[in-house]
């Protein structure tokens, strides 16, 4: 019985000592930070950038389509965003334009349950096949 009371004795000695150790803290003397000079910024004339580099950051794309049928016309991104949506009418020629950011590789185009896959980075104007 002894044993078991000294056991438990030891143990709560050495929690309390555990604890007392590890809330101790070292405050620390904060020191300044050495001033560090900023490298001369480039001009953006001055860049050597290649030849076939694109700076534009977005795409304008023209999708085209003339339904047989009236439907919903939807057009996603890869990540199902929206991009486009819209009612036809059957016989009456669409026009959608699409202002996109080029981070866009490809785009889905949904009619009446099919669907019709376009490259984005092709740009320009767009007919669709679908009816």
């Amino acid at each position: 019985m002894k044993s078991i009371i000294n056991i438990q004795k030891l143990f709560i000695l050495v929690v309390l000592f555990s604890f007392g150790l590890s809330s101790c803290k070292k405050d620390l003397v904060p020191t300044e930070p050495k001033s560090v000079q900023p490298e001369k910024a480039a001009k953006t004339r001055d860049l050597k950038v290649s030849d076939n580099f694109k700076w534009e950051t977005i795409n304008e794309m023209v999708v085209e389509i003339t339904p047989s049928k009236s439907g919903l016309l939807l057009i996603q991104g890869e990540n199902a965003e929206v991009f486009y949506k819209a009612f036809l009418q059957p016989g009456v020629s669409h026009t959608a334009k699409l202002t996109l950011q080029n981070v866009h590789q490809k785009m889905f185009v949904y009619f009446n349950g099919s669907q019709e896959e376009i490259n984005i980075s092709s740009g320009g104007k767009i007919k669709s096949t679908l009816k």
